[in-house]
């Protein structure tokens, strides 16, 4: 792709972020993964693994997904109901039009779990808590007393 493709934005940390459509950012990944930069790539993709908890935090669907694997994957959320996963070899992008994150990590956990990548835990979390209804009609956060 050439430069004009790109564009740049601050996301909601502050930081700059840039815009890909999706062709063209796994398509990056594939060059990367291949180039003269795949060590680089690699040093990136090993620290996802040996470090999930700094990736999302703690019960962020990345980070769940990385600790509940028995593969090596990299995941990455993004803005906007963005969702990025590889084990170096396939890539995925996960997106949800309106920008949902809730429905991006539902779907992507349940994805990967059926297709193998990942065990059931993630899965399972995000479904007890996205389908629990913690509010009541005044929007009121309730708890079992």
């Amino acid at each position: 792709f050439k430069n004009e493709d790109i564009g740049f934005g601050i996301d909601g940390c502050g930081l700059p972020a840039i815009n890909l459509n999706v062709t063209n950012f796994l398509n990056s990944i594939q060059f990367m993964q291949k180039s003269r930069s795949a060590e680089s790539w690699n040093k990136v993709f090993q620290a996802y693994i040996t470090h999930p908890e700094i990736i999302g935090g703690e019960n962020r669907t990345d980070t769940n997904i990385i600790i509940n694997s028995d593969q090596k994957l990299l995941a990455k959320s993004g803005a906007e109901g963005v969702l990025f996963v590889t084990d170096n070899n396939e890539s995925f992008i996960f997106n949800c039009i309106d920008g949902s994150k809730r429905g991006v990590d539902l779907a992507a956990s349940y994805f990967l779990y059926s297709n193998g990548w990942i065990n059931k835990k993630p899965f399972e979390y995000l479904d007890n808590i996205y389908t629990s209804n913690r509010q009541n009609t005044r929007a009121v956060e309730i708890e079992v007393v």
